[in-house]
């Protein structure tokens, strides 16, 4: 039991069981103290630092993580996404990320699941679906709700050009940032966004206009590299073995830089890095993660990366038609 005088400061210290623990007299098992508290206060924060997706059946595939601060209570934040989500069918509220179609699955005055599938002004014209998963808590005064969001593609993806993150902000961002409210118009603040390899987080592509989505399919059908593609030496259909998935942008914006997370045998997979060293597709790659040298060159071209040796690696889906 805590002394009497400890129990008056607990909330002080922030609800951290091992700050609490390190207050309590020294006894003689200093050591079990020390470890006690070291083994609290790693769980307090897995437990602080956990967040829920949705799950996918896809393997490979693309997400993006956000925790925001809305300044107005949670019931509102809820209500208003509720609004947007039933207000696509009255013509109340569109997507502006390109008009997909929202559908609430499950609702509860702390979470949200939605799914979001992609409209006919996505880029492409292809149809894809997410599912988007919000959490709510309540701030001690009531007047801001902390918002845990995780958005998690369905299908095979890579590149999403953003379409996670504004999965998520499109449902809470407020006219201060050129969206439009059904209910209640609020403020947010987002403190931590996580995408996976090769997704955006850009939010100026969240208001998408239909001519500025096909002059980027334009530019990226011509200068973008990224994509899933298969290496004949150790690709095993229906497996991962043999797969490499290559990114050329940082966040949304095109690199001469690029980096490759493929697998040899569809189990442990790897991190590669490498840059384009001539405008006509000239590639340095570094091999020595692998055991190679740090320094392979290769060339680009139409899909294909060819190797000194004469291997090539064949792209299957480029990054715009892999995800959108």
């Amino acid at each position: 039991r805590a002394p009497s005088a400890l129990k008056t400061r607990i909330p002080a210290l922030g609800g951290d069981p091992a700050r609490v623990i390190s207050q309590l007299p020294l006894r003689p098992v200093a050591t079990m103290r020390r470890a006690l508290a070291a083994a609290a206060s790693a769980a307090w924060a897995s437990a602080a630092a956990a967040m829920v997706c949705p799950g996918s059946k896809s393997f490979v595939h693309a997400k993006c993580q956000v925790r925001a601060q809305a300044r107005a209570p949670c019931a509102d934040v809820a209500e208003e996404m509720a609004a947007r989500v039933g207000g696509q069918r009255s013509q109340q509220w569109h997507d502006p990320h390109n008009n997909g179609l929202y559908a609430i699955e499950e609702s509860s005055a702390n979470r949200l699941l939605v799914t979001r599938t992609s409209g006919s002004r996505s880029v492409g014209g292809k149809t894809y679906t997410d599912k988007v998963v919000f959490s709510f808590e309540e701030a001690a005064d009531g007047g801001s709700c902390s918002i845990a969001a995780c958005s998690e593609s369905q299908g095979l993806s890579i590149s999403d050009f953003s379409t996670n993150y504004c999965n998520i902000r499109n449902l809470y961002c407020g006219s201060a940032n050129g969206c439009s409210a059904v209910k209640h118009d609020f403020a947010t603040e987002e403190s931590e966004v996580q995408p996976s390899f090769g997704a955006g987080t850009d939010a100026s592509a969240c208001v998408v206009a239909q001519a500025r989505a096909a002059r980027s399919l334009m530019e990226r059908e011509v200068d973008d590299i990224g994509g899933f593609y298969t290496d004949p030496n150790h690709y095993k259909q229906g497996t991962y073995a043999g797969t490499r998935m290559i990114s050329q942008r940082i966040g949304d914006t095109l690199s001469k830089h690029i980096t490759l997370v493929g697998s040899d045998d569809g189990v442990a997979f790897w991190t590669l890095t490498g840059k384009f060293t001539s405008s006509e597709g000239a590639l340095a790659i570094d091999f020595s993660p692998k055991g190679g040298p740090a320094d392979l060159n290769a060339t680009y071209s139409k899909g294909k990366i060819t190797f000194s040796d004469g291997n090539a690696w064949t792209r299957m889906m480029s990054s715009s038609t892999v995800r959108l």
